[in-house]
């Protein structure tokens, strides 16, 4: 099982470097997707990694 932990826009980016320092790997949203983007699109991101490209800007 391979989890990544993706910080959402309403908490500070520092979160993902705390995680990612106590040995979580995690990514705020800021550096892998539109900032803009509407919270059903950041929903969907985790299930489009099942299917890489299907959804351009998630982490894939």
């Amino acid at each position: 099982m391979n989890i990544q932990i993706l910080i959402d826009m309403n908490l500070s980016p520092d979160w993902a470097g705390f995680l990612t320092g106590a040995g979580w790997p995690a990514v705020h949203w800021s550096t892998v997707g539109d900032p803009a983007a509407a919270d059903r699109d950041i929903d969907a991101c985790p299930g489009a990694e099942r299917d890489p490209g299907s959804r351009p800007g998630c982490l894939t």
